[in-house]
């Protein structure tokens, strides 16, 4: 099968959507199919690079911000027989011939909770939203949970959408037997609203009033939308001392400070999938979660569930994460994910929806 990836996401990021984007690519190629990448002219020395491992060619497009290419997408489809476009970021090409036009929606936060992004955003992504419900001929989405938010939200997509779970093995240390030596607690995700921190923040507090020893709270993710807010309210705290943001942090950074973890504490509002789990799963640590949308979905077996709006459950599951660290149920149900969340299983779930559309 041919197929043209659309690099209309930073190639030169490794986190969420990029790192669903290149993964991808990568699997897919694998298994045989003809890939090429369609990138933005400014972009596309970058998408070479990241793709350049892979093997796949890079064809540059006339598209400026949110300007796409009318032409250049429409000529590769035609002489290249593409069978199929894939958007991973969602972003509608205006032609690709008679290639069919799939894109990926990771989650529908925006419009389920639209008070946690900033109004112009909440705005351009409807506008995108929208252009995908009208136009795009599959519509993959990463969970059953998103599958249903879509479904719910234009009943008119339900025919079109294909969901093609993730994949969790790229970031799995291979000796998973966690020691009791960590070093800090740890939440990671770019501080926002939607990362729920201000509650985490409530509940890292109470929680030291039971563990006066309680190991210092270590938050990893670049500054986003209200987040000097949100770190005010961690200085408003009887233990803002024991509160660290290290900013965005590096792939090699952000193992280190996995493998330096007591356990993982994720009490975000919403996620389309998550992958921050996964990732402090593979490192074998206990995980505080969320007990809301694809979280609950994809890692409930694995985790400590905890209600991100109430600020002594989540206290109790991180004093429950620290004092009993991973239990037998949960390890058995990290296997279960990390044999069936595979890359190979989400490009299998890709290529047959591609061949749905052909």
């Amino acid at each position: 099968m041919k197929i043209a990836i659309h690099v209309d996401c930073r190639p030169w990021r490794t986190t969420g959507i990029e790192r669903y984007m290149l993964e991808l690519t990568k699997a897919l190629s694998h298994r045989g199919n003809h890939l090429e990448g369609w990138a933005r002219w400014r972009w596309r020395r970058k998408a070479e690079e990241a793709f350049r491992d892979i093997g796949v060619p890079v064809h540059p497009l006339l598209s400026t911000g949110n300007i796409t290419d009318p032409v250049l997408p429409f000529v590769y489809s035609l002489t290249g027989k593409v069978d199929a476009v894939h958007s991973p970021n969602g972003l509608m090409l205006p032609f690709t011939g008679r290639a069919p036009q799939t894109v990926m929606v990771h989650d529908l936060a925006f419009l389920l909770f639209p008070e946690t992004k900033p109004v112009e955003e909440v705005s351009r992504w409807k506008k995108k939203l929208a252009d995908i419900v009208s136009r795009a001929d599959g519509i993959m989405v990463n969970s059953v949970t998103t599958a249903n938010d879509l479904k719910e939200l234009y009943p008119e997509t339900s025919n079109r959408i294909f969901v093609t779970k993730l994949g969790i093995d790229h970031f799995r240390k291979h000796n998973t037997e966690k020691s009791n030596t960590g070093k800090h607690i740890l939440a990671v995700g770019t501080v926002e609203p939607r990362k729920n921190y201000k509650a985490l923040f409530q509940a890292y507090e109470r929680a030291a009033s039971e563990l006066p020893d309680i190991p210092d709270l270590v938050v990893a993710g670049g500054m986003g939308y209200k987040s000097d807010e949100i770190c005010r309210s961690a200085g408003s705290t009887s233990i803002k001392e024991k509160i660290h943001f290290t900013g965005f942090v590096s792939d090699t950074r952000l193992r280190e400070l996995y493998a330096d973890a007591l356990c993982l504490v994720h009490t975000a509002v919403h996620e389309g999938f998550g992958f921050t789990v996964p990732e402090a799963l593979g490192f074998g640590l206990p995980v505080v979660c969320s007990r809301n949308s694809a979280l609950l979905e994809l890692f409930g077996e694995a985790v400590y569930l905890v209600d991100s709006g109430n600020h002594d459950s989540i206290a109790h599951g991180l004093i429950s994460a620290l004092q009993n660290g991973v239990s037998e149920h949960q390890a058995k149900a990290v296997e279960h994910l990390f044999r069936t969340l595979t890359w190979n299983n989400c490009a299998e779930s890709t290529e047959n929806a591609f061949r749905a559309l052909t």
